[in-house]
Parts: C-alpha cells; structure tokens; sequence
C-alpha cells in the first residue's frame, strides 16, 4: 500500500501528463491554502474557518454558560474581553456583522498583499490579541478604577488591530495590518463628522488630537456600515483599508474567470499604456493599447506600436492540482496575450501593488518615476516583448501636427521593401 501511495502522489506531482488520484486519496498543499476565506470547487465564497475560529475562541457552545458572570462583574468597564464577546456571541446585532465582515476584509487584504503566510497558530493569536486584548481578570480587579477605561467593543478592536503603539504587539501579521490602517488616509467630511461627534479633549496637544482622530477613525471602520458611508459622504467605500481602493477589484479577478475579468482587464492593459508619455490621440483609439517605443535620443515625435486589446485576457495564478474543497484565494493574478499565430504568447504576474498602481494609471493618476520603482522590473520585459509584436508597423504623433495620427509600414514592392506612411483618422475608445 506505501508503494502505491508514494506512486500515486509521484504521478500527480510530476505535472507530466493528467494523471489524477485514485478516488480514495486526496492530496491538499497547505501552503495553498487561504486560512482567511475564499472560493471553493462547488463556487461559494466565504470566511467560514475565521467564523468557526472566533465561536471557538469565545467558548463555542459553552459561550453563553462561561461568560454569563461577566455581566455583573465591578471591572466591566475597565475590560476588553467581555463586552466584546457579548458582542459577538449576538450574530444577530449589526454591529457584530460589521466586525465579522471587516474582519474578514483586513485579514484577506493581508493573505493577498502577500508578504506574510498566515499559519493557522499566528492567526488564532492575532484574534485572541486583537478581541480579548492582553489584560487579565486578575490584573483588571488588582488595579482597581486605577486602570482607566478600555473604551467601547469597537474602540478597542480598532486600536488592537491597527495601531503600532498597541500594548505587547508581536508578530508579522499584525505588524502587516499597521500598513493598512484606516488612520492612515482621511476624509474631510467623514472626519469632521467624528470630531463633532466625539471632539477631542480640551487643551490637547497636536499629537494627542492626531492620535484621537485615528482612534476613532479605527473604530468607525469596524462600526459605520456601507450605507452609512453613502449617505454621508456619498460614498461606501469612504472608510477603508489604506492603500486598499482597488482590493475588492484584486479580490474579484483573483476569483474570477478570463470571461469575467474581461473588463478589469481591458483597464490594466490601458494603465499599462498610460505608462509612458503619449498623446491622448494614441491612448483613445477604439479596440486598441498602445505602447510606447523607446528612442535612443529624445525628440519630440512619440512613436508606438498597437495591439488589439481582446487578445489579453486575465486569470488567478492558482496552482492546477489544488484540491478543490479548499478555499483558495489567489495572491498574484496574471495578465496573457495571445499571438494571432496561436503560438505560444507572453504573461506578466502580478501581486496587488502592481495592480492597484496600474489601476491608478488608467484612472488618470499621476505616479513620479515609476520606471526607478523595483515593481515595474517585470512590466518592463512584458512591454517590450509586446513592442515586438508589431515590429513591422507602427504609429507616430509629432506636436506640429496634433491632431494626426500616422501610419507606418513597411511595403513589399518586388524584391525591395518601402516605407509607406499614411494618415489614419483618430476613432474615440468606447
């Protein structure tokens, strides 16, 4: 039997041909794995491990029996675990939801930036850390009021989460979750509804009003829910993960097939056109992405070349034998164009800061220097084996001419070749 087994799993292994396990074996990789939730085989999605780790955290069906006592405990106000777990034990209250859902976004976010690999041990630490908080009963009725207040659920949970001055924080995962605070980036109106709602103490110094207005940004991002938002600031995604405009796009393609990811795609291969200077003429035309051809000396025609955008299509890089009963949430996804020919084709692989700076590019974003950027090392050989594409046609633009496009191909002409340049006219992008 060892012998069939260690055959079986040599064969599916070796990648060599379709060999599949025999149906009484299963082979899971758990470096594949998400911990934090994603797609499965049968096509649902969601964070059922986060879920059943918090319910085992608060005691599971003994709950409600093991935190009864807190209820009527002196040091209630000063404790960070029980409030809390009072909180979650109701799955019917909003607020619970809330936590839950945010829960699930950060700790995914950080799964799909990809610089941490969350193991199944750092993550039950981080949610014990950032729920319970790092104080004991004992140390909560020792001190007496002398502790102070721990503050509301939801302050304390945003504060544990996200702040790099938390009391006792350890650990590559939460050190990965101070780079998405919510702290970290503002929003006038949203923020002068916090300050006018909870103003900060008289006679504070600037950092104790800074460090007050991140607090209650940390809590409003567990508490304010997405209609909330849009009913005050107009929009649902005013209050989230720093840097994180674009992770639900990354969260959509990295669970999406090439059919779905058609018009994500389409927008990251125009973010990849944006990255050198063109004129809007070349950036505009219909069904087509341009990319720009270096010159050895600076002038002031831009040359490029075009490719048809339907022939790049976008998937998630996931490896092909992972068993599909486990959730799977892809942390690079990659960008394919194919060759008229069918012959093979080029693919550039790329994590979330390419994308979202990409995305940033064809919004209209302006970004200093990309090209000194490490990031855009990849990019740069995916473009230029795209230039090469179309090496016998291209186009120019010259500022004496702004409002001409020409055209430039070499013509057979009986045993020479002649350059033909024509005039095309400008077709706006749909």
């Amino acid at each position: 039997m060892d012998g069939e087994l260690l055959e079986a799993l040599a064969a599916f292994l070796s990648h060599d041909d379709d060999t599949e396990l025999p149906a009484h074996l299963r082979f899971i990789s758990l470096n594949h794995r998400s911990l934090v939730g994603g797609r499965t085989g049968d096509g649902k999605v969601g964070a059922d491990f986060i879920d059943d780790l918090i319910s085992s955290l608060i005691g599971g069906d003994q709950a409600k029996e093991t935190w009864e006592p807190c209820l009527s405990c002196s040091a209630w106000d000063r404790c960070t675990a029980g409030p809390m777990v009072h909180l979650l034990m109701d799955r019917s209250k909003a607020q619970s939801a809330r936590i839950r859902e945010r829960l699930h976004e950060t700790l995914q976010a950080v799964h799909q930036r990809g610089n941490v690999h969350i193991t199944a041990r750092e993550l039950r630490g981080v949610l014990s850390y950032v729920l319970f908080g790092v104080r004991c009963c004992g140390d909560l009725h020792a001190n007496g009021k002398s502790g102070g207040r721990s503050g509301t659920p939801v302050e304390h949970i945003g504060n544990m989460a996200f702040n790099p001055e938390s009391p006792f924080r350890q650990g590559d995962l939460l050190k990965e979750m101070t780079e998405l605070d919510p702290a970290l980036e503002a929003h006038s109106n949203l923020d002068r509804r916090l300050l006018a709602d909870f103003p900060a103490p008289h006679g504070e110094g600037p950092d104790a009003a800074r460090s007050h207005l991140a607090s209650l940004r940390r809590s409003a991002f567990f508490e304010w829910t997405a209609d909330a938002l849009e009913e005050l600031t107009g929009n649902c995604n005013a209050l989230g993960l720093a840097g994180g405009r674009y992770l639900s796009d990354f969260r959509h393609a990295s669970e999406a097939d090439a059919v779905e990811n058609a018009a994500l795609c389409r927008r990251l291969v125009r973010g990849i056109s944006h990255l050198e200077d063109l004129p809007p003429l070349a950036l505009n035309r219909s069904g087509k992405v341009a990319l720009r051809l270096p010159t050895r000396t600076p002038t002031e025609t831009k040359f490029w070349v075009e490719l048809e955008l339907d022939r790049f299509r976008l998937e998630p890089d996931l490896p092909a034998n992972l068993d599909k009963a486990v959730p799977r949430l892809a942390r690079q996804i990659r960008l394919i164009f194919t060759r008229p020919s069918d012959e093979g084709g080029e693919s550039l692989l790329m994590g979330y800061q390419l994308f979202a700076t990409l995305l940033q590019l064809e919004s209209g974003e302006q970004l200093a220097d990309t090209r000194s950027d490490d990031l855009f090392a990849n990019l740069q050989i995916f473009t230029q084996r795209l230039a090469q594409e179309s090496s016998r046609s291209l186009f120019a633009w010259n500022p004496k001419e702004d409002e001409k496009v020409f055209s430039l191909n070499l013509e057979e002409r009986g045993d020479n070749q002649a350059l033909a340049i024509t005039t095309e006219s400008p077709t706006p992008q749909k």
